[in-house]
């Protein structure tokens, strides 16, 4: 009878014990998941806070000058992109001239000089005019700079430790720009051989997919 007894406590103790076991395993199950969740939280916040610095980080550096040179760079020709990535003098016309002049280093300068008879554009070579010195350095660092930024911005995105759809959205009116001017397409090309900005180039194809992914996903849509 004491045998009998004895086996049934054994029993409950070995059941208590399981089922003390099995609550424990639940309960670290429910910790990890909240750790999990916690971190994907931070992981989120901290992803959010990195989009808003990526935007705050591309609008602070990309003031009216810069701006402005990139608007005339993309209107140079594939041999003007070459020599401006060499840093050797070109010619240009005098439309190109007159947009230089807007944010030429020199700009003050010349404006007081203007009262004079005498004066004359500092690009004035001869009959022509030619970017050199600081006014082709000027240039030439605003644009590298400019694509060095961007570059930067893109990369975080292309690494995804930002919102993605976020930068997509900030950043479309990239790809709503003619050819030349998506980013300063062929100076890009000129600089490295077209390897010097993978992050600018992967954002465009990436665009371009989606851009064909939608239009294929609208005429599926009518279709049917």
């Amino acid at each position: 009878m004491i045998t009998e007894q004895y086996y049934f406590l054994s029993i409950l103790i070995m059941a208590f014990s399981a089922v003390l076991t099995l609550v424990g395993l639940i309960f670290a199950c429910v910790q990890l998941f909240q750790i999990r969740k916690n971190r994907q939280k931070q992981f989120d916040q901290s992803r959010r806070e990195k989009t808003v610095e990526m935007v705050a980080f591309y609008i602070k550096n990309t003031n009216r000058e810069t701006r402005a040179v990139e608007k005339i760079v993309a209107g140079f020709s594939d041999e003007q992109c070459q020599e401006l990535y060499n840093g050797t003098p070109f010619q240009i016309d005098e439309k190109t001239r007159d947009k230089i002049c807007q944010v030429c280093p020199h700009k003050q300068e010349c404006e007081h000089l203007k009262k004079s008879s005498e004066h004359e554009c500092q690009l004035k070579k001869d009959s022509y005019y030619i970017v050199d010195g600081t006014v082709l350095q000027f240039i030439r660092s605003n644009i590298i700079s400019y694509l060095n930024n961007l570059e930067c911005v893109l990369l975080s995105w292309q690494l995804g430790i930002v919102e993605q759809s976020v930068i997509e959205e900030q950043f479309a009116f990239l790809d709503k720009k003619r050819q030349r001017e998506r980013a300063l397409e062929t100076f890009r090309m000129i600089a490295g051989s077209g390897r010097s900005y993978p992050a600018i180039e992967k954002f465009y194809q990436h665009l371009t997919q989606k851009r064909s992914d939608e239009a294929k996903l609208t005429l599926k849509k009518i279709l049917n």
